[in-house]
């Protein structure tokens, strides 16, 4: 019973360290994002204001006034997550009751 009481409370002081710790400390398991999410707002409102807008465009934007290089799919994938789609990106309508009701009428 010693042997487990003497490790709980190890275990218990790592777990205490761990926690301690700052978050640039901690080791990092996977890609810091290139972007953040006012560049992330920032696309969906050059987005928004105008569809037809290519990704090329909008990166060369982003180097302009964040000093940030992304490729052109970084963008896309960003504008894709939103829930945007296509070449001009726009949302999938809502199939709802009143889009239903419209097909059935023609």
């Amino acid at each position: 019973m010693k042997k487990i009481g003497k490790w709980l409370i190890n275990w218990r002081l790592q777990c205490n360290i761990l926690l301690l710790q700052t978050f640039e400390d901690r080791d990092r398991f996977q890609r810091p994002p290139e972007l953040n999410h006012l560049h992330q707002r920032n696309i969906m409102g050059k987005v928004q204001d105008n569809p037809r807008i290519s990704a090329p465009q909008i990166a060369d934007d982003l180097k302009a006034d964040y000093k940030i290089e992304m490729t052109p799919q970084t963008v896309r994938n960003t504008i894709t997550k939103a829930g945007y789609n296509g070449r001009a990106a726009s949302k999938k309508p809502c199939n709802g009751e009143s889009a239903s009701s419209l097909q059935r009428s023609i």
